[in-house]
């Protein structure tokens, strides 16, 4: 008798974890993330990238034919290591800058935003970043 109600105990314990993991917060929610048209910079060591690259997770960009700009997807642990991006973009003065939460926006804001921005051929469905 104790033998099965040592048994029944281990399997009630064993099984109360998987079903507190039954609802997994999808990879998508779990980091900052923003649509953002950033300007390109060449590093000291004759790399080009964008210029808000740095100490982000991931991204991924589509260059622009004027070879100034990017559409990019930065992901990043915390939404406040944007906050000098945004700044940036404001105070650019640069029509073609903008930032976007990705959480908050709709794809076809993105779609009217980033053809306003003059990337027409870019097929916006694909630029995403994957952070597992």
């Amino acid at each position: 008798m104790n033998r099965l109600i040592a048994t029944l105990t281990l399997l009630v314990c064993l099984a109360l974890p998987a079903a507190a993991q039954k609802h997994a917060i999808p990879p998508t929610l779990t980091h900052a993330r923003v649509w953002a048209v950033d300007t390109l910079i060449t590093d000291s060591k004759g790399v080009t990238r964008p210029a808000h690259s740095v100490g982000m997770l991931a991204f991924v960009c589509a260059y622009h034919k004027d070879a100034v700009h990017v559409l990019c997807e930065y992901v990043s642990k915390s939404a406040s290591d944007f906050d000098q991006l945004k700044k940036d973009a404001g105070a650019h003065g640069d029509p073609k800058m903008f930032v976007l939460d990705k959480h908050k926006t709709k794809h076809s804001q993105l779609e009217a935003q980033a053809h306003a921005a003059g990337f027409n051929d870019v097929d916006l469905r694909r630029l995403l970043v994957v952070v597992r």
